[in-house]
This record gives structure tokens, C-alpha cells and sequence, in this order.
């Protein structure tokens, strides 16, 4: 059944933590990446008995900035727990890869304003949590970026 609700975004984080407790897989797209809740469920899921499958995708000019700071440290652990991380970039010479949505098990649709960062808990941020055929569009464009875009080797 196709949804779409507008959330706080502890709300939205309260969600998305619930829905990545059970679930399967992961695509995460975020400017950056530093979230510790964030970070301690998917080591958890990732270091568990059951399958769990995560990909994350950052924006390569912060990831090489190391903005923000402790962005390039958890993504080396998500890696060696066993995620597959990409580094990308927007178009043309200064595109940011600005992307901000996560979906969970091909059901559910995370996007907005918020970067999966500490900080954007606190901001005032707009934030969605979608069901539906916008689900399966979100996973075909992160299916183009893990074709476009460079798998990051942990150097």
C-alpha cells in the first residue's frame, strides 16, 4: 500500500532503527555518514548470526575532506564487518553526491533533508518514510549508482 508520512527526525531515526533491526538488506546514500546509533546497529546486524546485507554510499569531496570527522573511521568498520561501500560524486567537475535516502528490505523509503549524521537529529530537518512503488524507484537509482560509482577499498 503506497505511503508517504512526514516524521521529526528523531521520528524518522526511531523508525529507520526499528526497520533495520529485522531486516535483510540496507542501502544507505547520505552526503556523510557519522550517525552513532546508526553505526552501532548495522555493526551489530553485521557481526550477527543471520545474513545482513548493507550498502552505503558518501559523497567522495567530504570523504576525502574527512568531514564530517569521524565520517572515514566508521565507514572502515562498516567495511571489515563486511558492508560494501561506495565514494561517489555528482555531475561535472564540482557535483556533490548531496543524495540523503536509505531503504530497507526493497519495503521502506527513507529520504529528505537529513544526512545520517549525529548532528541532523537535532536539526530541524524534513523527513519522509515512504511505502510503494517510489520504494522501488529509490533502489534503481541506487542500483545506477553502484554501476557508476567507485566500491571503496578501505585505503
Amino acid at each position: 500500500m503506497p505511503s508517504c508520512v512526514l516524521l521529526e527526525a528523531a521520528a524518522w531515526y526511531d523508525s529507520f532503527c526499528k526497520d533495520v533491526k529485522h531486516a535483510d538488506e540496507v542501502e544507505l546514500a547520505s552526503y556523510m555518514y557519522d550517525n552513532t546509533a546508526v553505526q552501532e546497529l548495522f555493526l551489530k546486524r553485521l557481526r550477527g548470526r543471520t545474513a545482513f546485507a548493507l550498502n552505503v554510499y558518501v559523497d567522495a569531496e567530504q570523504f576525502s575532506a574527512g568531514v564530517p570527522r569521524l565520517q572515514k573511521t566508521r565507514l572502515k568498520e562498516l567495511r571489515s564487518a563486511g558492508a560494501q561501500v561506495y565514494i561517489c560524486k555528482g555531475w561535472g567537475r564540482q557535483g556533490a553526491y548531496h543524495c540523503k535516502a536509505a531503504v530497507v528490505d526493497r519495503r521502506f523509503g527513507y529520504s529528505g533533508g537529513a544526512n545520517f549524521t549525529d548532528k541532523s537529529m537535532v536539526n530541524e530537518e524534513i523527513c519522509f518514510k515512504m511505502a510503494g512503488p517510489v520504494v522501488r524507484q529509490l533502489l534503481e537509482r541506487l542500483a545506477q549508482h553502484r554501476q557508476r560509482f567507485k566500491l571503496w577499498n578501505g585505503l
